[in-house]
């Protein structure tokens, strides 16, 4: 709209400043000028700066709001048509015999002039009104990084550097079936520890429950691996020979590798296109293709892979320990409290002293029956060299292969164990934070 109001500023201002001065009309008679009034002249007063920012956003206001801008845009135009037809305000007066015509002119002039303000007018009201309902010029738009366009069920906060799964529920209750007896064993635990017992125990209580909160956080939030998409988009198609079966689709065909001297086929994954590398799998609830996945564990809302495993393995560990200090250092914390009062303890005696640290034995004993089991079995797969997929299919392991029946394991157990837990973690291939192409 400011390339429109700067043409038919020029086509009705041709021969003047920008100064307010009087427009005067050679073309006009007395007729005419009695019409207007004796003694006026027609001024055309230059546009305000607010108006010139409005009319300037307005062009970019026409996208958002269509019923701002283009009536007037065919109303100015005509505008400037009929004033190109009359002529210039400078036209050398008209002969008498053609006073008639002048003055019709004039007339004209005048009153196409007054239409162009009435214009003005009205388009500066229709977009103080739209500025008015909160729309906004069009910006330039910002270039998109990767994570913001990434296609599975994963979401990604601060910028892309931390990446969960969308299920929020479950690992909402195992940080408060963390926290939450942690918090009270400090209430009322642990000041009776530190001024009978030791002050150590406190102290490694707290490093216990850090190690085991940061771990799990840390599994949570951290990418497990995830293989990019679209490595490859069109795959060797082969066709179903049996003729007696229904299905006359081609289908991507298997690609073949070998490894330590025995021949494995690829998958091919038809939602992330791309030929799954040994030991990975797509999960259904991420919806991506992890390296080295373990499983999908809903309590830390993401997949256990590559890149996480050994975090999640500490986590484990730690959260046993963790609960089996709960419960020692509780029952201590029953029983010393009952004996001070007197030497021969009782239940009654002993769970009025002590009723919370009673209450968080119990709570530690089955929550220790869940993680201390699942700590046990994670530990049986380090030591053999598996993952949970891997031990419950079971398919391709051949327990009469000489040496290793597990093609991944390594020689000892020993060797199994530093190249889960020692290895350094392997860089994302995600590349999150990157610009899309």
């Amino acid at each position: 709209m400011s390339s429109l109001t700067s043409d038919t500023t020029t086509g009705l201002l041709q021969h003047q400043d920008h100064q307010h001065k009087p427009l005067h009309y050679p073309d006009m008679d007395d007729d005419s000028t009695d019409a207007l009034g004796s003694n006026e002249t027609i001024v055309m007063q230059p546009l305000a700066p607010s108006a010139d920012k409005k009319a300037t956003d307005a062009a970019s206001i026409r996208d958002h709001d269509p019923t701002v801008a283009p009536n007037a845009v065919q109303q100015r135009t005509s505008l400037i048509e009929a004033l190109r037809e009359i002529g210039p305000d400078d036209t050398p007066p008209a002969p008498s015999s053609h006073a008639g015509q002048g003055s019709q002119s004039s007339v004209a002039r005048a009153e196409l002039i007054e239409i162009h303000h009435e214009l003005l007018a009205s388009s500066t009201d229709r977009l103080d009104a739209t500025l008015a309902r909160g729309v906004k010029p069009s910006q330039p738009t910002k270039r998109q990084r990767n994570y913001q366009v990434f296609p599975g069920n994963s979401i990604f906060f601060c910028q892309g550097r931390l990446m969960t799964s969308r299920s929020y529920w479950a690992f909402c209750i195992a940080l408060v079936l963390l926290i939450a007896p942690c918090v009270l064993f400090a209430i009322f635990t642990c000041p009776f520890l530190w001024t009978q017992v030791s002050p150590a125990i406190p102290i490694i209580f707290a490093y216990l429950f850090l190690l085991s909160l940061v771990n799990m956080i840390k599994a949570s939030w951290t990418d497990p691996g995830v293989i990019p998409r679209g490595l490859d988009p069109t795959p060797t198609l082969e066709n179903f020979d049996d003729h007696s079966s229904i299905w006359t689709q081609p289908f991507p065909a298997d690609r073949c590798v070998k490894i330590k001297d025995e021949m494995w086929n690829l998958k091919y994954c038809d939602t992330c296109k791309i030929y799954r590398p040994p030991r990975a799998s797509h999960c259904r609830q991420c919806d991506n293709c992890v390296e080295n996945e373990d499983h999908h564990c809903i309590w830390l809302n993401n997949c256990i892979g590559k890149r996480n495993y050994r975090t999640f393995f500490t986590f484990l560990t730690a959260s046993s320990l963790l609960a089996v200090y709960t419960i020692v250092f509780c029952l201590l914390h029953f029983l010393l409290a009952a004996y001070q009062i007197q030497s021969d303890i009782s239940f009654d005696l002993a769970f009025q002293q002590a009723p919370v640290s009673f209450v968080l034995a119990i709570v530690g004993f089955v929550l220790l029956w869940m993680v201390g089991g699942l700590t046990s079995y994670h530990c049986h797969l380090v030591w053999k060299g598996f993952t949970t997929h891997e031990k419950l299919r079971a398919s391709y392991i051949n327990p009469y292969r000489p040496g290793n029946p597990n093609p991944y394991g390594q020689k000892s157990p020993s060797l199994n164990i530093m190249r889960v837990l020692c290895r350094p973690q392997p860089k994302s291939h995600l590349q999150r934070r990157k610009f899309v192409d």
